[in-house]
């Protein structure tokens, strides 16, 4: 299973990747600390599903290029890619506006509140088998 965590905040990417290797699964994670990285990596590796992650955890408060450029620019990419990739948005924002604006997107499986729970984490990876 390969996961990629778009984050600028290095200890919960860190805590995401550990949380997710006490599953037991084979993992393998690509990080990104901004958005635009993570936008050139796709454009890149948009029809090498070999490439691309099983799913994504996108964080919306980044620098250089936030959440919510990337949803805008990756949308458009997802539709040429052969892989669908499961995203989810990972925030520390409570803002009602967020969610419901993060749920419009048709790119958006769903929107986690950080500290994502152990519990939680596991029943996405396990959704994905």
């Amino acid at each position: 299973m390969k996961i990629a965590i778009i984050d600028d905040d290095k200890l919960f990417v860190k805590i995401m990747e550990m949380t997710g290797k006490l599953t037991g699964r084979l993992v393998e994670y690509i990080e990104f600390y901004d958005g635009e990285t993570a936008l050139e990596f796709f454009t890149k590796n948009v029809e090498c599903p070999e490439e691309l992650p099983d799913i994504i955890f996108l964080d919306l408060d980044m620098p250089v290029t936030d959440g919510w450029v990337f949803l805008n620019e990756f949308e458009p990419l997802s539709l040429k890619s052969p892989k669908r990739m499961p995203l989810y948005i990972t925030t520390s924002s409570l803002a009602p506006t967020d969610n419901a604006l993060g749920i419009k997107s048709p790119v958006v499986s769903g929107y986690l509140v950080k500290p994502v729970s152990r519990e939680r984490l596991w029943e996405i990876l396990d959704g994905l088998d």
